[in-house]
């Protein structure tokens, strides 16, 4: 006859339990990295930089997220208390944005058209912000900017020197006050027949700048978080002319025509840059340039005038192209 011996041990011994820990912190580190990576490659890579309000007109709702995020982060009581507390300040944000709309919401536009007729040259002054714009040349002797927005006026100004030369300032600089429907869009047009220096400022905009056919003796243009389309293909050279371009996390695409002989000079840091029917110059880094094949029967050298592109950028697309 066999025994069978039961160890009752076994019943009771208690079962061991999986014991899984999550580290939010890290969970929270690593969405709040995701998501700035992502405003990142949508500023850069969209084209219509009228909807890049990301940084203003999105940021209560990515700060709902984030504030959420965080009240998975408790030890304790009173960091679900603040977590908690963080949320409904940025909720209430939110939500007042959205009344602030209504109430500020207006139609205002308009045209300025400015005489430059006897002005030796112009000195133009343009502050943009978040505003879908196109600057381009235009009729003789006049200055002439139209624009359209429901919350932001255009501020304009000039005065003619001693020097006999016109300053002129436009200025659109407001943000949208909250989240809405808000608009702003501007048409800026340079007369074509008198020296010209242009100085402008953009910041979270789309702007398409054509500078063809006008007299241009010097220029600035700085784009922030702007996506610009910049055309130079018929520019009247009476001298060298230098335009000083700075970038920084903005997408901008170049467009040089093939008969301006130019010579760009590239210092970018953490940017993209792209340089077609451009050659580097032998023995440099940075360097790019193209001449004009002169048709010259008497094979004597013939001076050439410049366009000098002083070109820097920082988190910044860059596309060049000479056609």
């Amino acid at each position: 006859m066999h025994s069978v011996i039961i160890d009752n041990d076994l019943e009771k011994k208690p079962s061991k339990k999986l014991d899984i820990k999550i580290n939010f912190s890290k969970i929270y580190l690593g969405l709040l990295i995701v998501i700035v990576v992502l405003i990142y490659f949508y500023l850069v890579y969209q084209n219509d930089y009228l909807l890049i309000l990301m940084p203003y007109g999105a940021i209560w709702s990515i700060g709902i997220i984030m504030m959420g995020i965080s009240i998975f982060r408790v030890n304790n009581g009173i960091d679900l208390a603040i977590g908690s507390a963080m949320t409904i300040v940025v909720l209430g944000l939110t939500v007042s944005s959205m009344f602030v709309y209504s109430a500020n919401i207006e139609n205002n536009n308009g045209t300025n058209i400015i005489s430059t007729k006897d002005a030796s040259s112009i000195f133009s002054d343009i502050d943009l912000v978040a505003v879908q714009a196109t600057v381009k040349s235009g009729e003789p002797s006049t200055f002439r900017s139209s624009f359209f927005s429901n919350y932001d006026k255009i501020i304009s100004s000039n005065y003619r020197d001693e020097n006999k030369i016109e300053n002129i300032k436009i200025e659109q600089t407001l943000f949208p006050p909250g989240i809405g429907a808000y608009k702003k869009q501007s048409d800026i047009v340079l007369p074509n027949d008198i020296p010209i220096e242009l100085r402008m400022n953009a910041n979270f905009s789309s702007i398409k700048t054509d500078l063809n056919n006008i007299q241009l003796k010097s220029g600035y243009i700085k784009a922030n978080a702007t996506s610009m389309d910049l055309s130079i293909e018929n520019l009247k050279l009476e001298e060298d002319v230098i335009l000083s371009i700075n970038s920084n996390w903005s997408l901008l695409n170049i467009i040089i025509g093939k008969d301006i002989p130019v010579i760009i000079s590239n210092s970018s840091s953490l940017s993209q840059s792209e340089f077609i029917g451009i050659d580097k110059k032998p023995n440099t880094s940075n360097i790019y340039q193209s001449t004009v094949q002169d048709n010259n029967t008497n094979n004597e050298p013939k001076e050439t005038k410049r366009l000098i592109i002083n070109l820097s950028s920082t988190l910044s697309q860059i596309i060049v192209i000479r056609k």
